[in-house]
């Protein structure tokens, strides 16, 4: 019995291993797209919340930001902004009602990409707009330096963000405009699935001191 319990203990050792570090090895990415030139989605179709998924099981959802109670996530061809009313620039701006989108994921996710629409680089450097991510308690500011550019499409490689099922994307300046185009996501596996493995690697071990002092 005894060649048997260490044969498991050796085995879940195995397997804890190979769990950790499969997680930090090869965690699965996931896009979102806003961006899509449709005539059809020309103006803008306003929700409370816009709300998307995937075939792997990952959903998010994006809510306005404002101190604004009217604010409502305007969507068209060129991604996902915030209309805070009929005259207001559909764009996330800082000046005025503060605005900017929160995204909720159904699991814990690190960014590991964003394109913005509408991203300037300014006139020689002058007026260059920034984006500030707000991930796991900590603020990142995105600028031009950091970022590829496609037309009118902006991609920030994202690396080392926190993990969190909530993400805010705001302004990082007063004359930043822009919208959400897309993003690019890693699902990580939660802390439960290596405690579970941990757990029962402990339980065996247990058993096994127990047989050994029955065996005495």
């Amino acid at each position: 019995m005894a060649r048997r319990l260490l044969s498991s203990i050796a085995a879940l050792g195995m397997a804890v291993m190979a769990s950790t570090s499969s997680m930090a090895a090869t965690e699965p990415t996931v896009r979102f797209d806003f961006h899509e030139f449709d005539l059809s989605r020309i103006l803008d179709v306003l929700q409370d919340t816009a709300s998307f998924s995937t075939a792997d099981g990952l959903s998010l959802t994006v809510s306005p930001v404002s101190s604004d109670d009217d604010a409502r996530i305007a969507a068209n061809w060129s991604g996902l902004g915030v209309s805070v009313g009929p005259l207001d620039n559909p764009e996330l701006e800082r000046m005025g009602a503060g605005e900017a989108l929160l995204l909720t994921f159904n699991l814990p996710v690190r960014l590991t990409g964003l394109e913005l629409a509408g991203f300037s680089n300014g006139l020689w450097g002058v007026g260059a707009e920034s984006a500030q991510l707000v991930s796991g308690g900590s603020t990142f500011t995105l600028g031009n330096g950091d970022a590829k550019q496609q037309g009118d499409l902006t991609w920030f490689a994202l690396d080392g963000m926190p993990v969190s099922r909530y993400h805010l994307l705001k302004p990082g300046s007063d004359w930043s405009d822009f919208r959400l185009a897309g993003l690019q996501a890693a699902v990580v596996p939660e802390p439960g699935t290596l405690g579970m493995l941990t757990l029962g690697l402990a339980g065996i071990a247990a058993v096994r001191r127990r047989a050994q002092s029955t065996t005495v």
